[in-house]
């Protein structure tokens, strides 16, 4: 991991999503090697049934041992270890039409709301982007025309209905004010501002506000998903979601009828009980 960090340092700035990735993956090779030791075993000698047990006693997150595991192979530290690919899942929790309504109202309009969650919480429950594409928004990235409001995020751009322009808006003049003194040669103001002077906050940091005033990011990226998968195809919501055409497509699948059981009954029932065959 540390080989891996430098390469990519010398190409480009580690974030604090890759600082925190690696650490995360140390962390879990730690973890199976201390389970290994408290079962009175080793690297070397631990079996594929050893491995299954692991990862069957905790969350899918455990899957992401594989990076160790693969390296631990090509370096003859085990042998005959494989991490599966987990099972897809389908999402385990999506908000109703009405609890997303609701919680999007808020965001909008509850003012005792800190202004970061308010805006935060409008786009994921309106677009279903995730914490991470919104998180280093800057005030440039809002585009307003004579008549609309815009807001680029990522390589595509999203309409800002009336109610979340103004929001945003005041979340830029309030990013403007916060700015400890005027740089001309330095433009960037982080909508989501963090901590430390000209850097935006983390996506940890507000996933984590977001919970703490009642939402939750990925049953509301969830259900903004599948709301959006309803009503347009899927490549029109692959822009608007800015999200790959294979993921729009399974979203489609998840949450369109399926008409087809429809068109049986409609077929076997032909000619029984037209009364009004004008009305359908």
């Amino acid at each position: 991991m540390l080989r891996r960090a430098r390469r990519r340092a010398r190409n480009r700035p580690v974030t604090d999503s890759a600082a925190a990735y690696a650490r995360s993956q140390i962390s879990l090779a730690l973890d199976f090697l201390s389970w290994l030791d408290e079962h009175d075993t080793t690297l070397t000698t631990a079996t594929q049934a050893d491995l299954d047990r692991w990862l069957d006693g905790g969350s899918r997150y455990r899957y992401f041992l594989a990076n160790f595991i693969t390296w631990a192979t090509t370096h003859h530290r085990c042998t005959d270890l494989a991490v599966p690919n987990p099972h897809s899942g389908e999402p385990s929790h999506i908000l109703t039409d009405d609890d997303r309504w609701a919680m999007l109202a808020r965001c909008l309009h509850d003012k005792t709301l800190p202004l970061h969650v308010r805006a935060s919480g409008a786009l994921v429950l309106l677009y279903g982007r995730t914490i991470t594409s919104i998180a280093d928004l800057t005030t440039s990235d809002i585009i307003d025309t004579d008549t609309d409001a815009y807001l680029r995020i990522g390589n595509g751009t999203v309409p800002l209905p009336p109610a979340l322009a103004t929001l945003v808006h005041s979340l830029a003049d309030d990013a403007d004010g916060r700015a400890p003194f005027p740089r001309p040669d330095d433009t960037t103001r982080f909508l989501f501002q963090g901590r430390r002077i000209g850097k935006p906050t983390t996506p940890k940091v507000l996933a984590r506000n977001l919970r703490t005033c009642g939402i939750d990011p990925r049953p509301a990226r969830h259900a903004a998903r599948a709301a959006w998968a309803r009503e347009i195809p899927a490549p029109i919501a692959a822009d608007v979601l800015g999200i790959h055409i294979t993921t729009a497509t399974r979203w489609a699948g998840r949450t369109r009828r399926d008409w087809t059981h429809y068109l049986a009954i409609r077929t076997d029932t032909a000619g029984h009980s037209h009364d009004n065959p004008g009305k359908t």
